[in-house]
């Protein structure tokens, strides 16, 4: 078996020592609600179609880090920018630099995964019952 890197939050490793408890501290260190608004907004709008585990080993292009414009940021780009996704390769395709992004590690992993999903489910029940209203 091949050696695994693994990354580790410092924020995560502080609480753990100081609190002498295993538990996921990802989110306490700040939600990135921009990145879940956008991922939120693209679903409903029928632009973005993808599930938490299809960022898993995903390869972009190097535009994805070039927006800075708000209108025109990708998830992925966002993702990165927030520390939800890490560069794990890099590779040349023709004249093109592709990179594979991963989540880094277990807990942002599982943290993305059911923060999105609470907050998918959250937007669809108030989409619901504001057309129930009617």
């Amino acid at each position: 078996m091949g050696r695994k890197n693994k990354v580790y939050n410092p924020y995560a490793i502080v609480n753990l020592m100081d609190l002498q408890e295993f538990k996921n501290f990802w989110f306490e260190s700040g939600t990135p609600t921009l990145l879940v608004n956008l991922i939120i907004q693209k679903a409903y709008a029928g632009v973005f179609k993808k599930m938490p585990t299809d960022y898993e080993n995903i390869e972009v292009g190097g535009h994805v880090f070039e927006t800075a414009e708000l209108e025109h940021l990708s998830v992925e780009g966002l993702m990165f920018q927030t520390g939800y996704l890490t560069i794990t390769d890099i590779f040349r395709e023709d004249d093109l630099t592709i990179y594979r992004l991963n989540y880094p590690n277990y807990e942002v992993r599982y943290s993305f995964m059911v923060h999105i999903i609470e907050n998918m489910q959250s937007f669809r029940n108030e989409k619901l019952s504001r057309e129930l209203s009617k």
